[in-house]
Order: structure tokens, then sequence, then C-alpha cells
């Protein structure tokens, strides 16, 4: 199954405009994809980190083999 991982923070504008657009898009194949939102403030397994998460919003699209 396919990920997509959102990366945000609460304070940030740009997030707020995008999330609308982010949740149109992924609701529509909620049965195909699993949908993440992580937020960088609270990020305590260092997600952000791994994905080398640089600006926010940022979008990844993880496929998972196997």
């Amino acid at each position: 199954m396919k990920k997509i991982i959102k990366f945000y923070a609460k304070w940030c504008s740009p997030c707020k405009a995008y999330t609308p657009i982010f949740e149109n898009a992924t609701s529509e194949y909620s049965d195909q994809i699993e949908v993440l939102n992580i937020n960088i403030d609270t990020d305590t397994d260092g997600i952000a980190t791994i994905y080398k998460i640089r600006s926010i919003p940022s979008t990844v699209l993880v496929r998972e083999d196997g």
C-alpha cells in the first residue's frame, strides 16, 4: 500500500491554505492510500528528518513494496 505524508505546522500560513486542497485530493483515494499528517513541531519520531523535510508544507508519497 502507498502512503502519502503531509508535513505541516499549526503556525504555518501556507500549510493552512494547503490543508483543504490536500484533504480534498486524498479523500478520493482513501481506500487506496494511507494518509498521514505529521506536525513537525510534535514529530518526536523524527519522521521529518528521515524524509529530509526542509520546508513546509511538504508532501511525500511512499511506495511500500512487500
